[in-house]
């Protein structure tokens, strides 16, 4: 990946994280993955793990580029990464598991 695909990947995906609270915004984005982390290292974690999981799935089965780069397709799975480290602990499982999820979040 070049610099500019990466950083509008990484926009992409603060993106993700500010539809959450319904904002198309990476900056809101960025203030809500900070807040997650504050909360939580590993729901942090989680999280980016599972918008750059489904956001990656959504480019890779061709979804609608603008639908993607609103974030559109990140927030589920941030949320899916958040709710598995609330519930279970950290394991390979789980980690595991928040993959599977984040791909189904951007499937389904």
């Amino acid at each position: 990946m070049n610099t500019k695909k990466l950083s509008s990947f990484a926009l992409t995906i603060l993106k993700g994280f500010g539809q959450i609270m319904l904002q198309e915004n990476a900056i809101t984005g960025l203030l809500f993955l900070m807040g997650i982390f504050y909360g939580s290292f590993n729901m942090g974690l989680a999280a980016i793990l599972a918008t750059v999981c489904a956001t990656s799935t959504a480019y890779f089965l061709k979804y609608d580029k603008s639908d993607i780069e609103k974030g559109l397709y990140g927030f589920s799975a941030a949320l899916v990464g958040v709710a598995v480290m609330l519930f279970l602990k950290p394991v390979l499982l789980s980690w595991l598991l928040i993959i599977i999820g984040s791909v189904l979040a951007a499937i389904i």
